[in-house]
């Protein structure tokens, strides 16, 4: 069955009329915002080792509609990445109003899609973790766990 009513947005949707503004191009503000909540972030509560951007925002090609792809490498405890999830969903939420006033496009939930992986998924080169040092589309490293974190 249609659903002609729901006027609600996902994300690389583009509402009929609407047109890109002009400015900054949208993988710019995705990049600084993706450098920022990573320069923010407590490595050490969360324990995380890393943060890698992938996606269109890394590669620059991200639109209007576009999430920020976040891969984070961290420790294998259920209860700091479930926290580290709600860190990141505050933060995705508060993103998308802020492209909704930057471009006009409504997008639902989070704009950040966060991948986590552990020390396992790394040894495997297990899903997203495969992008890691490789040659061809390799995930662009954001910060890395200093000795005291």
């Amino acid at each position: 069955m249609a659903n002609s009513g729901n006027m609600e947005k996902k994300h690389g949707e583009r509402r009929p009329g609407r047109k890109q503004p002009a400015g900054k191009d949208h993988w710019q503000w995705r990049n600084e915002m993706a450098e920022s909540m990573a320069g923010a972030l407590d490595m050490k509560m969360f324990g995380i080792k890393a943060i890698y951007l992938i996606g269109s925002t890394k590669t620059g090609e991200a639109g209007p509609c576009s999430d920020i792809d976040l891969l984070v490498h961290c420790t294998d405890d259920p209860l700091k990445q479930q926290a580290l999830q709600a860190y990141f969903d505050g933060w995705g939420h508060c993103l998308a109003l802020l492209n909704k006033e930057k471009t006009g496009q409504h997008t639902t939930g989070s704009l950040v899609d966060l991948h986590l992986i552990t020390d396992g998924d790394i040894e495997k080169k297990d899903s997203f973790a495969a992008m890691i040092g490789s040659v061809h589309n390799s995930a662009r490293l954001l910060r890395k766990a200093g000795a005291h974190e």
